[in-house]
This record gives structure tokens, sequence and C-alpha cells, in this order.
């Protein structure tokens, strides 16, 4: 008699919904002007034909700049040792970065960070406008930028690109190569958080 199995899992709760209107903050200074560009599948390096599917934007950044938290929430994974060195790269596996968990069932993760440049630990509770860490990335052929993307547990394909705050006038998704400000409205820095959150906020401000 033989007995053998096999099983798949996928972290966090495919219960909860993605909020797909909740609008998040560029994830850099306030003021700080940005290009963003985005992510693809691998897939569309290997030979793989089809229609590209994006997996998250790369927000333009100088080495040493800090990232801030895009929206609040529980920051679930962090690796700040693994930085690649190799010179004029595209891709590489073992990069630093942390990973936050949202109120609706999201991940977000922002990548490559300096070597012990991340300020937050695993556990600790975040809020939208944080400084996370110091990025890194100068190695690479497009130059120092942050790789940001949102995993969702309910999705088909499991990713998505979130609407941003683009202007006072705007919110919706970022075009590529177009230049943005980052701004940091306190309406929004608020929004997920209890009365007895945002009293404590509006105290410090």
């Amino acid at each position: 008699i033989g007995f053998s199995y096999r099983y798949t899992y996928k972290k966090g709760n495919s219960r909860l919904k993605t909020d797909t209107s909740f609008v998040y903050l560029f994830p850099l200074a306030q003021g700080k002007v940005v290009r963003v560009n985005k992510m693809v599948s691998l897939d569309n390096f290997i030979g793989k034909e089809g229609e590209k599917r994006i997996t998250g934007l790369g927000f333009s950044t100088t080495a040493g700049d800090t990232i801030f938290a895009a929206r609040g929430g529980l920051v679930t994974e962090v690796v700040d040792n693994s930085a690649s060195t190799s010179e004029n790269t595209s891709f590489h596996s073992t990069e630093n970065y942390l990973e936050v968990f949202h109120k609706d069932g999201t991940f977000a993760r922002y990548k490559l960070f300096q070597n012990e440049g991340i300020f937050v630990s695993p556990g600790e509770e975040v809020i939208p406008g944080q400084p996370l860490g110091i990025i890194g990335g100068e190695n690479y052929k497009q130059g120092s930028h942050l790789r940001f993307s949102i995993y969702c547990p309910d999705r088909p394909d499991h990713s998505y690109v979130p609407d941003f705050y683009l202007s006072p006038e705007e919110t919706g998704k970022p075009e590529e190569r177009v230049m943005y400000k980052s701004w940091h409205p306190v309406e929004i820095i608020m929004k997920e958080m209890s009365k007895k959150e945002k009293k404590k906020f509006l105290s410090k401000e």
C-alpha cells in the first residue's frame, strides 16, 4: 500500500477583500519629484508569449533616499543583509526588502534597501508617511530605485497596481516615465486610523 500527498499554500487571508479604491501615498519624502516605471512578470524575460502582466512599480530614487510607508499596517517580514553587489544588473534573486500587511488583507513589499538600512522590525505597526529605511540599488542598470508591489491573496493574479495621491487635484494610477511630486496629506495619512490614533497623531503635528 502506498500513500502520497501534495499541498500548496498562499500567505494571508483570502477571505478579506482587496480595497481597490484605496489611495496610497508615494513612498518617498514629501516634495520629492519621482519618475515611475512598471515592473512586469519574469515570464516576459524567459521566452513565454502573451500579454505583459504588471507586478508592481519602480520609483526612481537617489541612493541614500529615505523610503516612507505608502499605507499603514503591520510589518511582517524584514531582510536587511542581502543587498546584491554585482554591477550593471537588472535582477538579483537576493535583495533587502520589507513587507507590510494591510487591513484589507493585502501585503506591500518594498525592495532594494541598503544593508542594515531598514528602520522597522517584524511586529511593528507603521502609519502612512512613516520612514521605513534607506534605499540602495545603485548597482542596477536603471540606477537606484524602489521596487514596490502589492500582493493580494484574494485576486487571480495575486497582485495589482493601486491608485496613488498624484496631486491635490488628482488620484489614480501613475503613468510611466511621467514626473510626479510626492505629497503626504493629513487626510490620507489618517484615513484608516481609529479616533484614538487620530488624536495621538494630531497631537504630534
